[in-house]
């Protein structure tokens, strides 16, 4: 009870704080979003014309799929570096599976007769599509749209460690070697990055320190937007 009205408190007391990362958090996911439906359609499109491509296609996007969202973003922040398009991406990724095997199915399961009627009538590629397929379509692709917003609104709150607070990170820059550290035992030097298969984990312990002075205490200066 004490932490609910605690809470309570601490939203009252920094609303405009609240509301702007709530803000910045529908920013990022509808960014992400409107980008997943424009990858995921003409690609749902193209494997229901082509059979051979979509177990290839659909196994691809399935791995993403199962890849961690916090080991994921370790794996682009060498590449995009640390701020909204790493998270922008990672939550791309993850909606493609749900987008594209809706988009699959809704233009699959079309009746061969309704083309065939659409084809008799002088239609082409393009208007087949807009005027029979997309709208027959449409509601499984919907149901689809739900599913991935869910998923983008849910993992894009692990977005926070990758802040722009962090935006003078460097990917290509070199660590600074400490000779007085390296002449240490090893059991001395402490936490080293690590990236394994087997765990993917990179430094989980600094992660875990973080984590902890970032949720320590509920103050304004530790909740920071992109």
């Amino acid at each position: 009870m004490q932490n609910l009205v605690a809470g309570l408190r601490y939203l009252v007391n920094n609303i405009g704080l609240v509301a702007g990362l709530f803000v910045e958090h529908l920013r990022l996911a509808a960014i992400a979003l409107a980008i997943s439906l424009l990858i995921a359609i003409p690609l749902g499109w193209l494997i229901s014309r082509v059979r051979w491509l979509r177990g290839p296609v659909l196994g691809v996007l399935g791995v993403i799929y199962t890849i961690p969202s916090l080991s994921l973003f370790v794996l682009l922040i060498p590449v995009l570096g640390l701020g909204p398009r790493t998270a922008i991406v990672a939550l791309i990724a993850y909606a493609q599976l749900v987008l594209v095997r809706n988009v699959l199915v809704g233009l699959a399961g079309i009746e061969p007769s309704v083309i065939e009627a659409a084809r008799g009538m002088g239609m082409n590629g393009w208007q087949r599509f807009s005027r029979v397929e997309f709208p027959l379509a449409l509601p499984l692709i919907l149901a689809g749209t739900r599913v991935a917003t869910l998923s983008i609104i849910g993992i894009g709150t692990i977005a926070a460690f990758i802040r722009r607070e962090y935006r003078h990170y460097d990917p290509g820059a070199r660590r600074q070697r400490d000779p007085a550290r390296d002449r240490a035992p090893l059991g001395a030097r402490g936490p080293r990055p690590r990236v394994t298969f087997a765990g993917l984990q990179v430094g989980m312990s600094d992660v875990r320190r973080f984590a902890g002075s970032q949720v320590g205490t509920l103050e304004p200066s530790n909740l920071r937007t992109f």
